[in-house]
């Protein structure tokens, strides 16, 4: 296991050094952008293998409308990639962003560059978080998220101790919102939280992927017919983990 373990460090470590290197190289004002947003930021961010996979999934996939749970880095990254689209494909976008830490709020008000603090296509929301109930599963969403036909979801946030003394929610909830609420397909990043990749695994079986060396969920495009009942996750989990049927006697005498 500790061999396992630190084979895992390994290549985490190089693909985090390759990322960084790509970025320099091939994109410096995206580079730039997260440089400068460091510099003046209390948080220390995702990872340069994060901003690359979240940078090149936008590039490619071209999304107009994308939701990001918690204000960052990731922000500036997201920015880019849809100003990089519009740029060569004329691709319309927007982008909203939302916190539930006031100070992390401010914080990230301030450290936006200049060309994104004047533009309204991203909108900067400061939300509180509530809970919210899927059949037995509960997580957090925030309270105020704008309304829009949203492609992608971003989720590195709310955080689950939204009620201090109590057990932790267990999954971001705002992903599901989302798609419940949508007319059309919507995609999600989820950045390390595992709990939520396992639980939209349950929820959307088969479209969801989870690298474990960057520590990213990404769910392919799904709409709210793909959405699983507690019937249906439960009559899966039973086919691979059967109920016994206890013996005849003790299943008439009740006694085990």
């Amino acid at each position: 296991m500790k061999f396992r373990y630190r084979l895992a460090q390994y290549f985490s470590n190089a693909i985090e050094r390759r990322a960084e290197r790509v970025i320099v190289e091939r994109f410096p004002v995206l580079y730039r952008d997260i440089a400068d947003y460091r510099t003046h930021s209390p948080s220390t961010g995702c990872t340069y293998a994060d901003y690359l996979a979240h940078y090149t999934w936008i590039r490619r996939h071209k999304p107009r409308e994308i939701l990001e749970c918690g204000t960052g880095v990731s922000t500036v990254v997201l920015a880019r990639a849809l100003m990089e689209n519009e740029k060569e494909h004329g691709t319309p976008w927007r982008l909203v962003s939302m916190e539930e830490n006031p100070s992390y709020y401010e914080a990230a008000l301030a450290c936006l560059p200049a060309h994104l603090k004047s533009d309204s296509r991203l909108e900067m929301v400061l939300s509180e978080a509530v809970e919210d109930t899927y059949e037995f599963f509960r997580g957090v969403r925030y309270k105020d998220v704008p309304k829009g036909a949203y492609d992608l979801v971003f989720v590195d946030g709310p955080d689950f101790m939204i009620n201090p003394g109590r057990t932790p929610l267990t999954f971001d909830f705002d992903f599901l919102k989302i798609v419940q609420d949508s007319e059309r397909p919507v995609s999600a990043f989820i950045d390390t939280r595992m709990s939520t990749c396992f639980i939209y695994s349950l929820l959307f079986p088969g479209k969801v992927r989870y690298d474990f060396l960057r520590r990213i969920g990404i769910v392919a495009p799904v709409t709210r017919r793909d959405l699983a009942d507690a019937k249906t996750i439960v009559s899966r989990a039973m086919e691979a983990r059967a109920f016994r049927r206890p013996p005849l006697k003790k299943l008439i005498t009740g006694v085990y």
